[in-house]
């Protein structure tokens, strides 16, 4: 059996893969059925059969989100619990990148001041369980 966070993890990431995958392939299908309207010729044979593909994958997506919407929704709040600590991982990189920058250079620049101030607010913003505001 896999741990509890490495099972939240993996939820995690197999939830926003499957978006990720939707999002692609909605944003691949919309100028590959668009494009012959504005080119006024007409889809081949291939591209029609690449179309329906697409579109069967879309759905496929679709269909794997109803089926487990049962365990998305009783797992919701600890994947953006691990989205949000995978969130702030990347902000104290960040911050640790930006802070060296600026002992590097041994001066105030007020772009890094900015930046270190808006990853504090970002930081500030991801503390604390998740709510609906947020």
């Amino acid at each position: 059996h896999m741990p509890l966070r490495r099972l939240l993890e993996f939820k995690s990431n197999m939830v926003g893969r499957g978006a990720g995958a939707g999002y692609q392939i909605s944003n691949l299908l919309k100028p590959f059925t668009c494009m012959p309207l504005v080119l006024g010729t007409p889809m081949s044979r291939s591209h029609v059969k690449a179309v329906f593909r697409l579109v069967e994958l879309l759905k496929a997506v679709e269909q794997t989100f109803h089926r487990r919407c049962m365990a998305i929704a009783n797992a919701h709040q600890h994947i953006v619990q691990q989205l949000s600590m995978t969130s702030m991982t990347v902000v104290n990189e960040a911050r640790r990148k930006v802070q060296q920058e600026q002992a590097a250079t041994k001066r105030f620049d007020t772009r890094n001041i900015d930046v270190l101030a808006a990853l504090n607010l970002i930081e500030t913003l991801l503390k604390g369980p998740s709510t609906p505001a947020r």
